[in-house]
């Protein structure tokens, strides 16, 4: 029974490390195609150009979604899925989905609406970012297969569960209170009933057959994909099924062929104190852009092309800001004494020291400790991400660079300039 435990742990391990490889080896280049092309579009081009541009930045993005979801389901069956449980405001986060899903809706010519009630004004717990990623996933679905000049619609309801599926040791909460963290076992029932929202998102397509439902969430299944020029991995459904039951809820489809599908989610309802919520909601929105800035960072890469991307992205939106590179992690922490930036951007897939061991050096100098490290990087495993974080990394963007993300990053550090 050991060596069989010790077997599968190291199997989980070599698992983990490849994840962790081919996330790299796959995001960097998509940070080049995607970085790039998000510059171009910015600028001025004419309507062929654009189209092309548009193309890519479409094609990129599919190609990144399907990296992510590969690598969702992967961390999910592997147990290394962690979610952090908070109240989430039903109504900022559907309105935060259809902005996102807004382009996709008007250039299929379909009619979003949100039907905002007393409802849609609760609180969820959930994981923020995983429940966005689920709604978007449902309303894209919703839009991609539906008909020219369709809708969909969004509406939340309550219904009660017998039995709570969580199980929480209550503490008032306050602006200093730390997140809830679940994992994904279930806890231990409540004889209680409890109150759930349902987030119901209908659409007007062509509808689902009773026998294809059944297979609606099974890994790789796309319906009717013979006959669709709609792309996808036939993960996404697997992938939002397993989020939501980490996340104690449900997810369901009703359908009609013909007529349409109902596709709904339901998580457990909480109580919240709003002023709280708006202050979180409220540090997380970026800074008002200041006309005067400057500042040194120092940005610690091997890779030419995410150096010129990093320095024509300055270049372009903070020509004030001066910009220092270093290939090497070894010589990383001499040049942070020299320089001393005001903010340290790292890479961590360097070719002489590991990113995390450069961090180290520089957590450990006296004389540099104090300055922010944000890294950047291709390795967008969740245990390597909070790993540094703990350790004391101010922020963690993931390659493909979000141009608009780092622009908001920079900010945070160097506005005050």
């Amino acid at each position: 029974i050991k060596t069989a435990k010790l077997e599968a742990e190291q199997a989980n391990l070599a698992k983990s490390e490849f994840l962790s490889r081919m996330s790299h080896e796959l995001r960097t280049p998509m940070n080049s195609i995607l970085g790039f092309a998000q510059l171009m579009g910015m600028g001025q081009l004419n309507p062929p150009q654009k189209r092309g541009v548009d193309h890519i930045m479409k094609s990129g993005k599919h190609l990144l979604d399907l990296i992510n979801e590969v690598l969702d389901l992967s961390r999910i069956e592997a147990g290394k899925l962690k979610l952090m449980n908070v109240p989430v405001k039903l109504s900022s986060i559907i309105t935060e989905t259809l902005d996102i899903v807004q382009n996709l809706a008007s250039g299929k010519n379909i009619s979003i609406g949100f039907v905002q009630t007393k409802v849609s004004m609760y609180y969820v717990l959930a994981d923020n970012q995983k429940l966005k990623q689920i709604l978007i996933n449902l309303v894209n679905n919703a839009i991609k297969y539906n008909h020219d000049g369709g809708s969909v619609s969004i509406e939340c309801s309550e219904s009660l569960v017998p039995g709570s599926k969580l199980t929480r040791n209550p503490k008032p909460e306050t602006p200093n209170s730390e997140p809830e963290t679940m994992n994904s076992e279930p806890g231990t029932p409540n004889p209680e009933p409890e109150t759930h929202i349902r987030i119901n998102i209908k659409d007007t397509g062509k509808g689902i057959s009773p026998e294809s439902v059944e297979k609606l969430f099974t890994p790789f299944q796309r319906i009717g994909a013979e006959l669709s020029e709609v792309e996808g991995t036939g993960l996404g459904l697997t992938v939002a099924k397993k989020l939501v039951e980490a996340m104690h809820g449900t997810i369901g489809v009703e359908s009609t062929v013909g007529v349409g599908s109902t596709f709904w989610v339901e998580l457990p309802q909480t109580k919240s104190q709003t002023e709280i919520i708006e202050k979180g909601e409220n540090l997380g929105k970026s800074k008002t852009p200041e006309k005067e800035k400057k500042g040194l960072v120092l940005y610690i890469e091997d890779n030419a092309s995410n150096i010129e991307l990093i320095e024509q992205i300055l270049e372009t939106y903070n020509p004030e800001i001066v910009l220092v590179t270093e290939t090497f992690g070894k010589r990383a922490v001499k040049h942070a004494n020299d320089y001393k930036p005001d903010l340290i951007f790292l890479d961590l897939d360097l070719p002489d020291l590991h990113g995390s061991k450069v961090f180290e050096r520089l957590q450990a100098d006296d004389n540099v400790k104090d300055i922010p490290v944000v890294i950047v990087s291709a390795d967008a495993l969740t245990k390597q991400i909070d790993k540094l974080i703990k350790q004391g990394a101010k922020d963690y963007l993931t390659k493909p660079i979000d141009v608009v993300q780092f622009l908001k990053v920079v900010e945070e550090y160097l506005g005050g300039k």
